[in-house]
Formats: structure tokens, C-alpha cells, sequence
């Protein structure tokens, strides 16, 4: 083989060479395109496959989330609940607490009232009285000695015992001043209206009674109507105080009755409203109930659908992986004998060169040495013909 045929001068060998030579760079190329097809596939499965396990978790938390805020959900109404139903218990033990302060209250009120009773109307007493039966005696009521006697017969049964004693005195004492004046007179008169002669001293004495009984008598009579007036002025503070009193227990009563209803009216709205809130609860609690399990359904589909859908995915991305590494172990049994071929192929071109250029570095010595023999024949001849001298240069340029 010529040197021509070896580096394909005037041949048709060099161009399938370098088509040779062009598809095995494709080659190179195309392995690298399916060694980084390869790749991008194992890292996108691999993203894939840590994608699957964070929505495994995030569907795992997002479902004890959502369990924690429904359970929060029921604790936060039955801790409302509760709340309103220790408020409801609280309002019925303020209430029961007034009626009983109000109990309290009426019961003091009636002791009042009792005590007052009891002072304005006290138990009377039996009086005897003892008549003068003697003959030619008689007992007369005091009506016109008496100007206030209607007025104490009316409130008799409101002034003391000791004031009923008083009075009863009195009566006495002018019952007995009468008596005296009618023994004066009888004796002064005989019985048929004659004038009884009676001695100096015993009509003397008798008058002098007669006067002591008189102003005695007056001086009780002014004192029993200034008792009589006084008792009539604590009979009508008295009688005030019981208005009052009597007043202040029906305006309490009234109002423990009505606290009392609106207490009991309360209590029922409150039990309503603990009935109304435990339906509530139980309604709630079912709702909650029925919503988890929904919920969980739900997730359970969705789960079911993802997986299938994931595990589609991961079959079908496995059967392309099948036949990537089939094609690529086709194209790297292909490519290995196509390298061998081209590793024994430059081998024997790298042999081949070498010879070559050991073959050119002689040839070119060989021609070196042959240019610088005609220059020396031409400076000779130039010598001869012309006599010019050479300089330096040129005789250091013929001798290499």
C-alpha cells in the first residue's frame, strides 16, 4: 500500500472513513444521550418515589389534623356548654339563696308583726265590781262626769292594764263622791221634804269630804285623760308603725313571690336550655361522627385511586426502564465491537504513520542535503564567472 492509498490522496477509501468516523461519534453521542436519558429516569423516579412518601405523610398529618380540629371542635362546644350550665347552676343557687334570705326575712316579718299584735291588743282582764245594796242606795253610771268615756270605751281593748285600773278608780271615786253628795242630801231633808236639823261638825265634816273627794277626783280626772291622751298617742304610733310594718311585709312578700316566680321561671328556661344544649351535643356528636367517617371514606378512595394510579406509573416507567436497558445493553455490545474495531484500526494507522514519517524525515534529509550541494555549485560557478566574494553569512549558510 502506497503512501497515496494510506492517507487516502486520489482514493474513494478516505470518504467512508470518515463516515465511518462520523457514525461512531454519533454513536458515542447517541450512548451518551441514553446514559443521561438513564439518568434523568432513576432521578425522576427517585423524586417520584420521595414524593409519594412526603404525600404519604402530608395525608397522614393533614388526616390527624383535621381528626385534632374536630375533636378541638366538640371540646371547645362541651366546654361552652359546661360553662353555661355551671352559669345556670350559679344564677339557681343565687336564687335559691335569695328565697331563702326572703324566707328568712318573711319569717322575721311575721314575728313582727306577732310582737306588734301582741303589744297593740293585750289579753283582757276580768274587773269586779261590787254594788252598794243597801236600802235606800242606789249605783248610777258616771255618763256626764266622763267627757272622754266614748272615746275609751272605743279603744278599751288598746290601752293598758294599768290604765284600765286608773280609770275603774276613778268611776270609784266618783261613784263615792255621789254617794256622799246624796247622803249629805238625805241627811239635810228627811223623807218627806222636810230639812233634817244635823249637828255643825258632822255637816262641816262631811263637806270638807265632800271637797277633797271633789278635788281628788279632779286631779285623777286631769291625770287618767293625760294617760288616756298619751296612750291615745302611742295607740296611733303605734297603729302607724303597724301600717308600716304591715306594708313592708306585703311589698316583701310581693317581691318574694315574684323573685320566687321568676326564680322558678329561670330555672325552667335554664333546664330548656341544658336539654335544648344536650340535644345539641348529641346532634353534633352524631354530625361529627358521620363527617369523620365520610372524611375518611373519602381519603380512603382517594388513596385507593392515587396508588392505583402511582402503581400504573411506577409499571409502566419500569417496563420503559426494561427496554431502555435492553436497547442499551444491544448498543453497548454494539458500540464495544465497533470500538475494539477502531482501537485495532488505529493501531495499525498509528503503526503505518510512523513509518511514514520515518520515511519523510529521510526524504527530507536527502533532499536538504542535495539543495545545500547545488547552492555550493552555484556560489562556485558564481565565483568563476563573476569573482565575488562571500560573506560570512553565506559561507556559514553552505557549510550546514
Amino acid at each position: 500500500m502506497d503512501d497515496d492509498e494510506l492517507f487516502g490522496y486520489g482514493s474513494t477509501d478516505h470518504r467512508t472513513n470518515f463516515d465511518k468516523r462520523d457514525a461512531a461519534d454519533s454513536k458515542d453521542a447517541l450512548l451518551d444521550f441514553y446514559r443521561a436519558r438513564c439518568d434523568a429516569f432513576h432521578q425522576e423516579r427517585k423524586d417520584l418515589l420521595e414524593r409519594f412518601h412526603e404525600l404519604d405523610v402530608s395525608r397522614e398529618s393533614w388526616h390527624r389534623t383535621q381528626w385534632q380540629n374536630q375533636v378541638h371542635k366538640q371540646e371547645v362546644e362541651l366546654a361552652r356548654v359546661k360553662d353555661s350550665l355551671h352559669a345556670a347552676k350559679e344564677t339557681i343557687a343565687v336564687l335559691r339563696a335569695e328565697q331563702d334570705s326572703f324566707k328568712v326575712q318573711e319569717a322575721e316579718d311575721r314575728k313582727r308583726i306577732q310582737h306588734l299584735l301582741h303589744l297593740t291588743h293585750p289579753t283582757s282582764e276580768e274587773v269586779t265590781f261590787f254594788k252598794d245594796c243597801r236600802p235606800g242606795h242606789s249605783l248610777r253610771s258616771p255618763v256626764g262626769a266622763q267627757p272622754h268615756d266614748a272615746v275609751g270605751t272605743h279603744h278599751r281593748s288598746n290601752v293598758s292594764l294599768s290604765e284600765e285600773s286608773g280609770f275603774h278608780r276613778a268611776m270609784h271615786q266618783n261613784d263615792k263622791m255621789k254617794r256622799l253628795k246624796r247622803h249629805a242630801a238625805t241627811c239635810s231633808t228627811n223623807g218627806g221634804g222636810k230639812v233634817v236639823s244635823s249637828p255643825p261638825s258632822s255637816h262641816e265634816s262631811l263637806l270638807n269630804d265632800l271637797e277633797m273627794v271633789s278635788v281628788e277626783s279632779t286631779r285623777q280626772r286631769d291625770a287618767h285623760h293625760l294617760e288616756l291622751q298619751t296612750a291615745q298617742t302611742d295607740f296611733a304610733k303605734m297603729q302607724r308603725l303597724l301600717n308600716k310594718s304591715t306594708k313592708d311585709f306585703l311589698v316583701a312578700r310581693h317581691d318574694a313571690l315574684a323573685a320566687q316566680r321568676s326564680a322558678e321561671e329561670e330555672m325552667a328556661r335554664l333546664h330548656s336550655l341544658l336539654r335544648a344544649a344536650e340535644a345539641d351535643k348529641e346532634a353534633i356528636q352524631v354530625q361529627a361522627k358521620a363527617e369523620t367517617q365520610s372524611i375518611r371514606e373519602t381519603i380512603r378512595a382517594e388513596g385507593n385511586l392515587c396508588a392505583e394510579e402511582f402503581r400504573k406509573q411506577a409499571v409502566s416507567r419500569e417496563r420503559d426502564i426494561h427496554i431502555l436497558k435492553e436497547q442499551y445493553a444491544a448498543v453497548q455490545e454494539s458500540y464495544s465491537a465497533r470500538i475494539s474495531d477502531l482501537q485495532a484500526r488505529l493501531a495499525k494507522l498509528r503503526s503505518r504513520y510512523k513509518a511514514l514519517e520515518g520515511r519523510r524525515n529521510l526524504e527530507m534529509e536527502g533532499f536538504s542535503r542535495d539543495i545545500a550541494t547545488l547552492k555550493r555549485h552555484v556560489v562556485k560557478l558564481e565565483n568563476l564567472c563573476y569573482g565575488t566574494k562571500l560573506t560570512n553569512d553565506d559561507i556559514r549558510l553552505l557549510r550546514m
